[in-house]
């Protein structure tokens, strides 16, 4: 019998713990957005009269389940543990700062200071100091089995305000960062031999190197997500994890809308249709941009008034234009328009 759904223990731990505590108001809690974002946002127990905020995201990855080290070196592993929690400040429009790193350690690791411990920290530290971040407490522990990595990260939210999953509404319209799918073509090209020998004669490094590296070392768009909050270009936005199936469902979930997107508008790149091309068992180009997940690309709602203006700050910003996918919709549910009809997708993502 298969396990339950990493939503469903969600909604169960918030049923239980999703509120504070009894004779704690939320204002004494300090929690303005609470569980269902990317962020947690907190005001200061002192201070919540100030505009400034603090938003805080963790991530945990596990070996066997989010990595392997068959594939990933540890200054690699490193840095993409700092980018998936930098990625979730990018999408709430956050200033990251302080990052809190809890390991579990197997034996085989912690004996291997110049092998694993030091390019890891370098690795991580390279990343957190790209985007103003810094490296300011945590733990260590022993492991009986597999390597954890665990990291906390705190930003600043100066505007006193930010991006939030909820804030879509009917007719407003989706768009996206980048191409997607790249990520789960490069982790199929990295985790299958035999593939990746058949493609070395058949594409060019140059593709190979772009879809490995968009799994193994990810780029956190802060500056756009500081962009779409500062100039009030967004109503809504979020990072892309799991797949456009299910992140873009989590903020119909939490705007209380649903959403259409149109098959020949998700963004596929050329080099993620020539390694499908060449090699079938990495799958489809589209089921990878709509299930595959790991891209970290944002993901927002735009008012059709302020497409324009919103496509031309962003492409003079970021030097190329956002991807228009579709629109949300009344009703619930995220739906596909394309040469075989119209289906329901809605969290058929990635599921931890």
């Amino acid at each position: 019998m298969p396990g339950l759904h990493e939503r469903e223990i969600i909604n169960a731990i918030l049923s239980v713990c999703g509120s504070p505590g009894a004779g704690i108001s939320p204002v004494m809690a300090g929690a303005i957005e609470g569980p269902g974002d990317d962020c947690a946002v907190l005001q200061g127990l002192c201070g919540h009269k100030g505009t400034g905020r603090i938003a805080v995201t963790t991530d945990t990855m596990v070996e066997g389940v989010h990595f392997s080290m068959d594939y990933f070196n540890p200054w690699f592993l490193g840095r993409k543990l700092a980018a998936v929690n930098l990625s979730d400040m990018a999408a709430q429009g956050a200033f990251p700062r302080w990052a809190f790193l809890n390991l579990a350690i197997p034996t085989r690791y912690r004996q291997c200071l110049d092998d694993f411990i030091l390019p890891f920290a370098e690795g991580l530290c390279s990343m957190l100091g790209a985007y103003g971040a810094m490296l300011s407490g945590g733990d260590t522990v022993s492991s009986p089995g597999e390597l954890v990595l665990s990291l906390t990260l705190m930003g600043e939210l100066t505007e006193g305000r930010w991006l939030s999953r909820s804030g879509a509404s009917p007719g407003d319209i989706i768009y996206c960062s980048g191409p997607l799918g790249e990520s789960a073509a490069g982790l199929a090209i990295l985790s299958m031999q035999s593939c990746r020998l058949q493609l070395r004669h058949k594409v060019r490094r140059t593709v190979l190197d772009r879809l490995e590296r968009r799994h193994l070392d990810p780029v956190p768009r802060i500056g756009l997500g500081r962009l779409l909050l500062s100039e009030n270009l967004a109503c809504a936005g979020m990072d892309m994890s799991d797949g456009l199936a299910t992140d873009l469902a989590h903020m119909c979930r939490m705007s209380g809308t649903g959403a259409e997107i149109h098959e020949e508008n998700i963004p596929v790149s050329r080099a993620l249709r020539s390694v499908c091309r060449q090699c079938r068992s990495i799958g489809n180009p589209l089921d990878l941009a709509l299930f595959g997940g790991e891209d970290f690309e944002l993901l927002w709602a735009v008012p059709p008034e302020r497409c324009s203006l919103m496509e031309a700050r962003v492409t003079s910003v970021t030097g190329r234009p956002p991807f228009m996918m579709g629109t949300m919709t009344d009703g619930h549910g995220v739906w596909l328009s394309g040469r075989y009809g119209r289906r329901e997708i809605t969290f058929m993502g990635y599921e931890h």
